[in-house]
């Protein structure tokens, strides 16, 4: 079983933020983010089932800053 490293959900989230904005999604890569993360791909597993879902959530945790600090949808 992969193990899960303190902040490494966390660590995931803000190097593949960092990415998608600079690079865009095809250049998301698991193995090169867990690499950049200090941790082994199958770590990576263990927090996300896939990339799509690394990249929902990273998208939900900035709609949910900018909602919430915003409050425009009212």
């Amino acid at each position: 079983m992969a193990r899960k490293l303190e902040n490494g959900r966390e660590n995931l989230m803000i190097k593949a933020k960092e990415i998608l904005i600079s690079q865009g999604y095809d250049a998301l890569n698991i193995k090169s983010l867990t690499s950049e993360c200090n941790m082994g791909a199958g770590t990576f597993y263990g927090y996300f089932s896939k990339k799509d879902e690394l990249v929902l959530q990273v998208m939900q945790k900035d709609w949910d800053c900018v909602s919430i600090q915003g409050n425009h949808f009212k």
